[in-house]
């Protein structure tokens, strides 16, 4: 096995065998540089942090979701770890993070399916509840295309009069 293959690297000086980290091993054990999200929120970013988008935030009225039902729906989003691989979060542990009830986030979750933004289904593997945040993801594409035409029209206008 070559050293690029091998985790480790023997280096052989006489008596004296030292087990050192290949260079592929020493590159993963360096410190990474700080995310953005680490420069703007210290330790809390470090700890993890959840991509939210922009035009869920800004258009929340226009999608008619309340605080409550925002904050669930940012729980869910924060357990969407991989495309098509949906959610599976207990309304217990939502309600633990918010400190309301278990049933006010069954409520939630249930008007958030109603609205059309959720849909229920099952996990393939465990037969658990997922959220399938799917249509939300489809609703937010039309003020996503709306953002960035926006941005760039300003951008535009900024350029030709700077």
């Amino acid at each position: 096995m070559t050293n690029s293959q091998s985790p480790i690297t023997e280096i052989d000086f006489d008596d004296f065998i030292a087990v050192v980290p290949s260079t592929d091993a020493a590159k993963q054990q360096e410190p990474r540089p700080e995310s953005r999200v680490e420069a703007r929120y210290g330790v809390a970013g470090k700890a993890g942090w959840s991509p939210v988008p922009d035009v869920l935030l800004f258009n929340q009225h226009k999608l008619k979701i309340t605080g409550d039902d925002l904050i669930v729906l940012l729980n869910l989003m924060a357990h969407y770890y991989v495309k098509d691989e949906m959610p599976f979060i207990r309304p217990t542990t939502i309600a633990k993070r918010m400190g309301v009830s278990q049933r006010k986030v069954q409520r939630s979750i249930a008007r958030l399916r109603k609205k059309g933004l959720i849909l229920k289904g099952k996990h393939k593997e465990n037969g658990q509840i997922i959220h399938d945040l799917t249509p939300l993801i489809d609703q937010l594409q039309p003020f996503g295309e709306e953002r960035i035409a926006t941005r760039m029209a300003w951008q535009s206008q900024r350029s030709s009069t700077g």
